[in-house]
């Protein structure tokens, strides 16, 4: 699969997701099956480490003491602090369009 066929896919699922959450007022990431599929399809297998960190970190809910996901709004923040996780082209765009798409949202809720 090629990496534009791999983030129209994410960015469905994401969008799939959002209009879940909007039904049942829950908010849950999707970025675990976005980086599920980046260690999948990433050329450079020195890389992969990152992105398992960066699972890690959204499973664990980022730092909260609760043990829940961290929302997709959280692991955005995490990644865009974190800017070795932003160095793939097609995970740019990913997260991109998915800024795009959360901007949209927060305008129409």
């Amino acid at each position: 699969m090629g990496v534009m066929r791999w983030i129209k896919k994410s960015i469905k699922a994401y969008l799939a997701h959002k209009y879940y959450i909007r039904a049942h007022g829950e908010m849950r990431t999707d970025a675990i099956y976005s980086i599920n599929r980046a260690v999948k399809l990433e050329p450079d297998k020195s890389r992969i480490p990152e992105y398992l960190e960066l699972k890690g970190q959204i499973q664990k809910g980022i730092g909260r003491e609760d043990e829940s996901r961290a929302t997709f709004e959280e692991a955005l923040l995490y990644i865009k602090q974190h800017p070795q996780f932003c160095s793939g082209p097609s995970f740019k765009v990913l997260l991109h369009r998915i800024e795009k798409e959360l901007e949209a949202s927060s305008f129409s809720a």
